[in-house]
């Protein structure tokens, strides 16, 4: 499924135009294919739940889908900004 990078919070979360129901078929972990190349997401039930070091696919306080990371910005390790499209695989 290819979807865009909706915005990016003071954090560096990166909300994505997703829904868990978009996602749901895709299992864990997620491949994301980015402008930049491919990376490694995985399914968290919180942002607290997110690994030291992974990329976390969780649903934001929207309820839509965000890829995060603990204690680091996503945004700046995945050199993604608004606009940006992201296309996540099995």
């Amino acid at each position: 499924m290819v979807t865009e990078v909706l915005g990016i919070d003071r954090f560096g979360n990166i909300q994505l135009a997703a829904r868990p129901e978009d996602v749901a078929h895709l299992g864990d972990p997620v491949r994301l294919i980015l402008p930049s190349g491919a990376v490694v997401a995985h399914r968290a039930s919180s942002f607290a739940d997110i690994r030291q070091g992974q990329v976390g696919l969780v649903v934001d306080s929207w309820g839509m889908i965000a890829l995060a990371m603990d204690s680091a910005s996503a945004a700046a390790l995945l050199g993604l900004a608004a606009g940006d499209q992201v296309e996540l695989d099995r």
